[in-house]
């Protein structure tokens, strides 16, 4: 558990120094616009990646099997440092708010009632992948055709599927049971260093969920990873079976990276700026370099430059690549200006088009063997650490066995049809996104959202006896949102937080299909299989309850307790210039030359699934599009 890794992380770091002066000795080949002067204790490679995050290292792993030599700036630390249970997937709500988070906040969000939300998003190495949930899905074949159908040629699901295979293996289940299904066609024994599993500890509220689907027309699925993403399950986890720990891109990679001499990280390094020479007034801007800040441990700060031989990686996430971005002179003109930022080039998209998916939770009370409520609110942090250092990882009765914050992993995706649709005011849907799935409903078998993010749930039930009762929350996930928010910066501060614009709920259409999908949960928790394991009347509603009835309060109650999913995409999204692009499909960023945006802010349509596996996929294609047009080989 992570407790355990404390002293392998002092090791790390001892190899990262090591490892600093072997990678400034190695050779690095020089390039035609190789014109600037370095500082002689200036690092370089030929390749630096800002971010290591899940792209960030997914994507340094394979160019490092390519054989070219690779600098990672990263902003925070070693996830296995900070003394919290980040590789357990039961207490991943214990990582949120912490230091291992960058815990961000959108501005006042008029759909709901101008209240403000927390963005989470990871703060280590590993970036969002050491702290998320676990759960992974690649979805729907069409989302991925609609990407390549948009002018992103070789991004179509038979372009990109052997890429989601690279990465994970999945060794067969030893048990089925409970829909823990499962399609081996759909994965190869040659996969690289991540591994799939399922949890093993599952209340039987799980299996009476993803039964009693049908009953609102969502069929129970074998498996989710065939680019048919429409059904229900127990969802497949990024997850050692064997152990029940996290595999984020930091485990899965981070032995393979530190054993090579062509790799170096530094964290708690701050990218201040990506550089850039015009070797002519008539020339496009080259990337040469970064500028950035380190931490030391006592405090101390240093502005450091590293130098690109070929490339510089941008991989700082949905909500801070927009921001590297405009701090280096590529974004909206105005925001530029009015910060004195010199413009390398202008680009109005830059940050634009972001997408979230939003949720609302049901809550129902239940009887105790179907929760795990009682026990995620009563164990102290000191006791969880002490229960994992004992856990048994084969235990089916153990509820650190679990994942999400140990809140079950019961998961079901719906596609709308052509009346409901047209019902909804979304009949736009029908030209290109009709075959894929426009809602998620999760079971947690605790409270979601989680007591350190909870809304305003509390105005409809009293929650002061949490510890003491068992509760499921029905979440429902929204995941065709019509419009785009945005990121923009007020600060040349690259520690300054980004201005995080979320418009949920400004189409009427968005919310009527989670005005629909409350409806049908009540449908749902009716069901006898699914009743007996509820408490009281109404089925043991107790959010938003049974005297929530008109569309006019239910969307009240949506309004109120909606919080965001983390789900954030879209914001240097790869798409011709001409058509709201930021980059294009080799990912390389229009008006400059010798950088790329790997990571979730490229995709041009939000993804139909939690996006972990999409943005693994990513980096996978990316590397392999770099070693191909340098003529290297990436030795799986």
């Amino acid at each position: 558990m992570a407790f355990q890794m404390l002293a392998r992380s002092k090791l790390v770091l001892t190899v990262i120094s090591a490892l600093s002066a072997c990678i400034q000795a190695s050779p690095v080949a020089s390039s035609p616009w190789t014109t600037w002067d370095q500082t002689p204790s200036a690092k370089s490679a030929e390749f630096i990646v800002i971010g290591g995050g899940t792209a960030g290292l997914t994507i340094a792993a394979r160019l490092i099997q390519a054989n070219f030599t690779v600098l990672v700036l990263e902003a925070g630390g070693f996830p296995d440092s900070y003394g919290l249970p980040y590789d357990s997937p039961a207490l991943t709500g214990d990582l949120v708010s912490t230091p291992l988070d960058w815990n961000f906040s959108s501005l006042a969000i008029p759909g709901l009632n101008d209240r403000v939300l927390k963005q989470h998003r990871g703060h280590a190495l590993g970036g969002t992948s050491s702290i998320n949930g676990l759960t992974y899905g690649r979805g729907s074949a069409s989302v991925y055709n609609n990407w390549e159908a948009l002018g992103n040629p070789g991004w179509g699901w038979d372009d990109i599927e052997e890429y989601f295979e690279r990465t994970w293996k999945f060794p067969a289940p030893t048990n089925t049971s409970a829909y823990r299904t499962y399609d081996a066609s759909l994965y190869t024994s040659a996969a690289g260093q991540g591994i799939l599993g399922y949890t093993n500890y599952n209340p039987p509220s799980i299996s009476a969920f993803v039964e009693n689907l049908p009953s609102i027309g969502i069929p129970i699925a074998t498996d989710l990873n065939s680019g048919d993403n429409i059904g229900g399950k127990h969802e497949v986890s990024t997850l050692n079976p064997a152990t029940q720990t996290r595999v984020s891109s930091y485990i899965a990679f981070w032995d393979l990276l530190s054993a090579s001499p062509n790799f170096e990280a530094v964290t708690f390094a701050v990218v201040e700026k990506i550089l850039f020479q015009t070797p002519s007034a008539s020339s496009t801007p080259v990337a040469y370099g970064v500028e950035y800040t380190v931490t030391a441990s006592d405090g101390t700060t240093s502005t450091q430059t590293a130098y690109a031989d070929k490339e510089v990686i941008l991989s700082a996430g949905t909500l801070q690549t927009p921001q590297v971005l405009m701090l280096s002179g590529i974004g909206p003109r105005a925001t530029l200006k009015s910060l004195d930022i010199p413009v390398v080039y202008e680009n109005e998209w830059v940050g634009k088009n972001l997408r979230d998916a939003t949720s609302f939770s049901m809550v129902v009370k239940v009887a105790d063997e179907a929760s795990t409520n009682k026990f995620q609110q009563s164990m102290s942090e000191q006791q969880a650490a002490e229960m994992a250092k004992t856990s048994d990882p084969t235990s089916d009765t153990n509820p650190l066995n679990t994942d999400d914050g140990n809140t079950g992993p019961a998961f079901s995706f719906a596609k709308l049809n052509a009346s409901d649709l047209e019902a909804v005011g979304a009949s736009y849907l029908l030209a290109n996104q009709s075959d894929q799935a426009h809602y998620e409903i999760i079971l947690w078998t605790s409270l979601y959202p989680l007591p350190k993010n909870l809304p305003t749930l509390d105005n409809y039930y009293d929650f002061s006896n949490l510890a003491e009762e068992s509760y499921v929350s029905l979440a429902s996930y929204m995941l065709v949102p019509t419009t785009g928010g945005n990121v923009s910066i007020n600060s040349k501060d690259a520690s300054a937080n980004p201005l995080i614009n979320l418009p949920f709920y400004e189409a009427d259409c968005d919310m009527n299909i989670q005005v629909l999908v409350l409806k049908r949960l009540r449908t749902l928790i009716a069901q006898p299989s699914f009743a007996q394991y509820t408490v009281g009347p109404a089925n043991g509603e107790l959010v938003p309850g049974p005297s929530v009835q008109s569309d006019e309060d239910i969307i009240n109650f949506i309004r109120e307790t909606t919080v965001s999913t983390d789900h954030q995409s879209g914001t240097a999204r790869m798409s011709p210039l001409d058509d709201e692009g930021v980059v294009s499909p080799t990912l390389e960023v229009y008006g400059v030359q010798g950088l790329r945006v790997v990571d979730a802010s490229i995709m041009p349509v939000f993804a139909d699934q939690h996006p972990s596996a999409a943005v693994y996929m990513i980096a996978e294609k990316a590397a392999q599009m770099i070693a191909d047009e340098y003529g290297h080989t990436i030795q799986l």
